[in-house]
């Protein structure tokens, strides 16, 4: 693989919506019937400086069980990028800590220039969410709280932070706040399957690998159940509807085994990310309606 190549995979360009999407959430709703490109384009600036920060201390953290990982996704697995490179560790040290000192940049002078304090804080837990995540004196990654870790970031701190910087006077509205949790949650929960056998082999204590996948899914089922239930501006009929067939497939993915275990665990994964999207567009709907 060419070494551009590899830095192209180690900027996991197609994962920068989950980043991008909680913030253009927080923009949506701060500015509901209007648009104010100059801080949108802020805004996108700040998600591609905390993709690349993620990313590459990820790869670096992550690189013994990427090397033994055969099952990777566009979201999951870590690159490749130091196992074709392997001398390119230092330089993606480099680079975490210059986009770190970015966005820690950023944070100062956003929080002085709008005058509000509560920005430097959330862009200090943006900082701070990875050193959870991957030092080894925390490394929550491998107790299971990595998946908790990121539905706070995705589904909270980056929303939140959005509406704050486009409205740093008012106080952000939260009533969308636990369907988004509960949402990212899941969506979370769902790109640990595919990397459980090299999470074995690390010991990595992911959801998947401490519970096993039938529990998961159940997990992810009703989490999926709590979004939409919780979302606003949701159709009782699409509930009632949903939360039926979440129910079933809780109770199959609990007690069957083997090929039907896979298949059912292949349903919830596929399910979670159009519902992040589902229940992205209730928001935004409840959002409208009422303004």
């Amino acid at each position: 693989m060419s070494k551009l190549a590899c830095i192209f995979k180690a900027l996991r360009l197609p994962a920068c919506v989950i980043i991008q999407l909680p913030l253009l959430l927080g923009y949506t709703l701060a500015f509901p019937h209007q648009q104010e490109w100059h801080i949108y384009s802020l805004l996108i600036f700040i998600g591609c400086i905390d993709q690349i920060y993620i990313c590459f201390s990820n790869d670096v953290a992550d690189i013994e069980a990427d090397k033994i990982n055969n099952s990777r996704t566009f979201y999951s697995g870590g690159s490749t990028a130091l196992i074709h490179y392997p001398a390119w560790q230092t330089a993606f040290g480099y680079v975490t800590y210059l986009s770190a000192t970015v966005l820690f940049i950023l944070g100062v002078m956003i929080s002085f220039v709008l005058k509000n304090m509560v920005i430097g804080i959330f862009f200090a837990a943006m900082l701070f969410l990875p050193v959870l995540y991957h030092h080894p004196y925390f490394r929550w990654s491998y107790k299971s709280r990595g998946e908790l870790l990121q539905a706070v970031g995705t589904g909270v701190i980056l929303p939140v932070l959005a509406y704050i910087i486009c409205q740093p006077a008012s106080t952000p509205p939260l009533d969308w706040v636990p369907s988004q949790f509960a949402a990212y949650f899941a969506s979370a929960l769902s790109t640990t399957f595919p990397d459980q056998t090299a999470d074995r082999q690390v010991n990595k204590k992911t959801f998947v690998v401490r519970l096993g996948e039938g529990v998961t899914c159940g997990m992810m089922f009703g989490l999926m159940v709590t979004g939409l239930c919780m979302a606003p501006n949701t159709y009782p009929q699409l509930t009632a509807l949903y939360a039926t067939l979440c129910g079933l497939l809780i109770a199959i993915s609990l007690t069957v085994q083997d090929k039907l275990t896979r298949i059912f665990r292949d349903i919830t994964c596929g399910l979670s990310g159009p519902l992040v999207s589902l229940i992205w567009i209730l928001t935004l709907k409840g959002v409208y309606s009422s303004s």
